[in-house]
């Protein structure tokens, strides 16, 4: 863990230490590791559980769980540090959600993690979203140029979740990256004005394929003709 990314880390976090039987040790704990009795079992889960917090976050964030007792007492210290639990915070927080849009010029993929990381910054606070809403959300950020795919989603009957809407995202947007950009009227002309350019002669203007006692320049043929 690093100081942009505790959500991110505490949902990842809490489903190693799941994995491991070691997230009671976090849930359950109340008292420091001095004061209360543990079995030798409990004892061995405590000691697992603060070895995978030590070292699943960077050295300058160890400061923050030195002589913490408990897993319990290092998990709370972090997350008082990175995550403020206030009405004003919470409602930045879905602020920051809601305001995100996705723009063309940048990664899809990148885009859609950073915003399931605000996804798990809210719901490490209490302010879970159900996976319908999240779909909803998501859809919101998109640009007009994917009103096609929007009105799409809203035509279904059933509300989709934001893992079926993802795919369907990063489809659109691949298929609109991969599409020719529009030449203006000005770049056509450029365009022409330069194609036209490669038949005339530079000295006199005229065709390339004309006699050169026409050149009013008096240059020899190859450099009217461009052959060496």
């Amino acid at each position: 863990m690093t100081d942009k990314n505790y959500g991110d880390w505490s949902f990842q976090m809490k489903s190693l230490l799941r994995i491991s039987k070691t997230w009671e040790r976090i849930e359950n704990n109340t008292g420091g590791a001095a004061t209360v009795a543990m079995t030798t079992k409990e004892k061995d889960e405590e000691e697992f559980a603060q070895y995978l917090i030590i070292n699943s976050i960077t050295s300058p964030q160890r400061a923050n769980v030195r002589g913490k007792e408990t897993a319990r007492e290092m998990w709370e210290g972090l997350r008082k540090i990175h995550l403020r639990t206030s009405s004003s915070h919470k409602l930045f927080m879905k602020r920051e959600l809601w305001n995100m849009r996705l723009a063309l010029s940048e990664d899809a993929s990148e885009f859609i993690r950073k915003f399931k990381a605000k996804l798990n910054d809210l719901e490490a606070v209490g302010e879970a979203i159900d996976d319908k809403e999240k779909g909803f959300l998501l859809l919101n950020t998109l640009p007009d140029s994917f009103n096609t795919l929007v009105m799409a989603f809203d035509a279904l009957e059933q509300a989709p979740g934001i893992e079926n809407i993802e795919p369907m995202i990063l489809n659109e947007y691949a298929r609109k990256k991969s599409e020719p950009k529009p030449v203006s009227t000005a770049q056509a002309f450029t365009t022409k004005r330069e194609e036209r350019k490669r038949h005339m002669c530079p000295n006199c203007e005229k065709p390339v394929f004309h006699k050169p006692e026409d050149c009013s320049s008096g240059k020899s043929p190859p450099q009217i003709y461009g052959r060496s």
